[in-house]
C-alpha cells in the first residue's frame, strides 16, 4: 500500500505515470523539492512537476537537511487546491502521491524569476516596477480575500510566465502559506 500523507480528496485520480511523461530536465530546486518538466499524455501540454520527497534519504540528494513534515505537505496541497485560478498565481493541475513523493503538477512558467529579470535588465524603469507591484498586490489581495497568507514573498518566488518583457507574473511556492485562523487568532509561527 501507499504511505499516505495527503487527504484523499486532495489527490488526483490515477497515478502520475499514467497521466504524465516525466522529462529528465530539471528546471528548479526548492527547499524540499525539485521541479522537472512533464508532458500530459492526453493533451501533449508541457507542465512543471514539483517532486517533493517524503523520505529523509532522498532529501539529502536534493541538498536539503530534512523532508517537510506531513502537516506542511497537507497544508501546501490544500491551499494550492483551494486557491482557484488567478492570472498572477501559478495554477496547480494535479496532485499525486506515492510512497516516496508528493507530485504537484503545475503551470509551466518559462520566463525566469523576478530576481533573474532584474539582474538581466540592471534596473527596472518606474513603469516596470509599478507593474510588478500591481501584479503582486493583485495576487495578494486575491489570496487574502480567501483567508490565505503566503508568508514567503520574495523575488525568487515570483516568476514570469514567458520570456516576453511584458509577460504576466506568477506567485509561486506555497510551502509556508497558511489559512488565517477563523477566530482571527494571530499566527505566531517562525517563517
Amino acid at each position: 500500500g501507499i504511505s499516505s500523507t495527503l487527504n484523499r480528496s486532495d489527490v488526483s485520480p490515477g497515478t502520475f505515470r499514467e497521466a504524465y511523461a516525466l522529462s529528465d530536465t530539471v528546471i528548479g530546486h526548492g527547499a524540499f523539492a525539485k521541479v522537472q518538466l512533464c508532458t500530459h499524455r492526453v493533451t501533449g501540454e508541457v507542465r512543471a512537476a514539483k517532486l517533493v520527497s517524503k523520505r529523509q534519504g532522498e532529501a539529502d540528494v536534493l541538498h536539503i537537511r530534512a523532508s517537510p513534515t506531513r502537516q506542511y505537505l497537507q497544508a501546501e496541497v490544500r491551499i494550492m487546491r483551494t486557491v482557484g485560478t488567478h492570472p498572477n498565481i501559478l495554477d496547480v493541475f494535479d496532485v499525486f502521491e506515492t510512497r516516496r513523493k508528493v507530485v504537484l503538477v503545475l503551470e509551466l512558467a518559462t520566463g525566469g524569476t523576478l530576481t533573474a529579470r532584474l539582474r538581466e535588465l540592471g534596473v527596472f524603469t518606474e513603469s516596470i516596477a509599478a507593474d510588478v507591484v500591481r501584479q503582486v498586490a493583485s495576487a495578494l489581495e486575491y489570496l487574502h480575500g480567501r483567508g490565505i497568507v503566503h508568508r514567503d514573498i520574495k523575488p525568487q518566488n515570483i516568476l514570469y510566465a514567458t520570456e516576453a518583457l511584458d509577460a504576466p507574473l506568477k506567485l509561486v511556492d506555497f510551502g509556508l502559506a497558511r489559512e488565517i485562523p477563523p477566530d482571527g487568532a494571530p499566527m505566531l509561527t517562525a517563517c
